[in-house]
């Protein structure tokens, strides 16, 4: 059993003493029962499973919106509560002296939300992996599969103005993800490993959002609750790279980690047009180091490179709109170039001194740890404010009754942070 609550409210101009713009309370709770059981006296090794579930979602929401030119009431009351299932198989064997390693499987999973979700054939997903040992250095892996999704539960959960689950019905459905991994590993000494492997990952089915048509897949927290809208699961998306990793112990001392990761990903618009998702940063670098000094010193660092994150900009004209700044005091983004924009790659080093002091009993481990040694200060998104310095609202001349003036301050994040502390192991 798990459960989750999530509270969110908001008062008009952050005045407590205002009309509430939001008042969001959402409680997730599921009850689960699983089960499974491997038959190995086969000609091959066989598992199989399944499992129930009960989930109940209970959501209160009064919120203003923005829509046409006009403030529009939200208001709805949701307990929902959701059946659900799931089966599973799997066999698996060892082949050709155990070099070669195959595995097949597939699985369903449904609810009773709606006739789609509930036919387990709409939800069937096949899978299948292999490993083989070409030789005592070299090992190549291979996955395939297909797995499926449901929906979060504040789309399935939202209501509509006359009280009815806006989205109950065939057009939203389970998402599916298919993966396909390929990759190879070399171990030329045993104190040193590296890895290559290529992915794709291909999404049907994200839900898009009505009003707005942009993917859910890219919508986070600074967007409000994500999913309590009407949507349809007509999103698609993708996500593919290459990744590297090496890894050498106690070579003269000496631990290297380096991981580099080129990806991709991108969801599509209600136009079926694919941009960038919220984390397409395109390169992740890390590199890990460590040295081991005589009398049990030791330093260590870690440099990371991050590309940049794509953002959205501002839709200047609604933004500019003193009713619907309002509603939720912050600029609204324009989701006809969402993502458009890219802020600039970051990086980061950070750098440890370790010294360990032995006891009979126990162990004493003094440390010196500086984050972000360089000061490096990444750019962030552009905050907008439509108040001047001193905090007075902007007013626009031409309209001061309904239009303000919008100001964009550069945003950057980055210090140096220095730590001392001990550590006793007993």
């Amino acid at each position: 059993r798990n459960m989750l609550r999530n509270k969110n409210f908001k008062y008009l101009d952050n005045d407590e003493s205002k009309p509430k713009t939001l008042d969001y309370l959402s409680d997730e709770a599921e009850n689960k029962l699983r089960f499974e059981r491997v038959y190995t006296g086969l000609p091959v090794k066989l598992m199989l499973g399944g499992g129930i579930e009960y989930a109940r979602y209970t959501n209160s929401t009064l919120a203003k919106v923005f829509l046409n030119g006009t403030v529009n009431d939200i208001n709805y009351h949701t307990q929902l509560g959701l059946f659900g299932y799931q089966a599973f198989a799997q066999v698996s064997d060892e082949y050709l002296k155990n070099r070669l390693k195959l595995s097949l499987g597939i699985s369903t999973v449904g609810n009773n939300f709606n006739d789609n979700m509930k036919d387990p054939l709409n939800q069937l997903s096949p899978r299948f992996s292999a490993s083989y040992v070409l030789t005592d250095k070299w090992d190549l892996n291979a996955n395939f599969g297909r797995y499926a999704m449901q929906p979060a539960y504040t789309s399935l959960g939202f209501k509509n103005a006359a009280g009815e689950y806006a989205n109950r019905n065939e057009g939203v459905k389970y998402i599916f993800s298919n993966q396909a991994i390929l990759g190879v590993e070399f171990r030329p000494k045993n104190n040193v490993r590296m890895t290559l492997e290529g992915f794709y990952k291909q999404y049907e089915n994200y839900p898009l959002s009505v009003s707005d048509g942009s993917s859910l897949a890219s919508k986070g927290t600074e967007y409000g609750q994500v999913g309590d809208e009407e949507v349809l699961s007509a999103g698609k998306g993708r996500a593919y790279g290459v990744e590297f990793f090496s890894k050498i112990l106690e070579w003269n001392n000496l631990n290297v980690t380096t991981t580099y990761t080129f990806f991709r990903s991108e969801f599509t618009d209600k136009e079926g047009v694919y941009r960038p998702s919220s984390w397409d940063t395109k390169h992740l670098l890390n590199l890990i180091g460590s040295y081991k000094f005589p009398k049990n010193w030791n330093v260590s660092a870690r440099w990371r490179f991050v590309g940049g994150a794509p953002y959205t900009p501002v839709d200047m004209d609604l933004s500019t709109n003193k009713a619907a700044w309002n509603i939720t005091n912050r600029a609204y983004i324009d989701y006809s170039n969402f993502n458009s924009l890219r802020l600039p790659n970051a990086h980061q080093l950070d750098m440890r001194i370790d010294k360990e002091i032995y006891y009979k009993k126990w162990t004493l481990n003094l440390y010196a740890d500086v984050q972000n040694v360089y000061n490096f200060k990444s750019r962030n998104a552009p905050i907008y404010t439509n108040k001047d310095v001193d905090g007075a609202v902007m007013d626009d001349p031409a309209d001061p009754e309904n239009r303000q003036r919008i100001r964009i301050i550069d945003a950057y994040s980055g210090t140096v942070l220095p730590t001392v502390g001990i550590i006793i192991k007993m």
